[in-house]
């Protein structure tokens, strides 16, 4: 659970743009957003969005860069 009380994780989750989170325990609040959103067509917007966020975010490329640039902090610099 995060610190605001809802479960999602907010790296993957942008609330109400490429899914939902919703208060921990609170069945009848996600089941509304979620009825709300397929009847909206905005379950499709939604999962097109999220999968972007993940292609850009969390693609074996970025991560593995973001992972390199970090190691590199970690080393000592060359002395000369």
């Amino acid at each position: 659970m995060r610190r605001d009380g809802r479960v999602g994780h907010p790296e993957m989750i942008a609330n109400g743009e490429t899914g939902y989170t919703a208060p921990r325990d609170d069945v009848k609040a996600l089941a509304e957003r979620l009825i709300a959103a397929l009847r909206s067509g905005g379950a499709h917007r939604m999962g097109l969005a999220g999968r972007r966020r993940a292609e850009e975010r969390f693609s074996w490329t970025t991560v593995a860069g973001g992972m390199g640039e970090r190691l590199q902090r970690c080393l000592p610099s060359p002395r000369r």
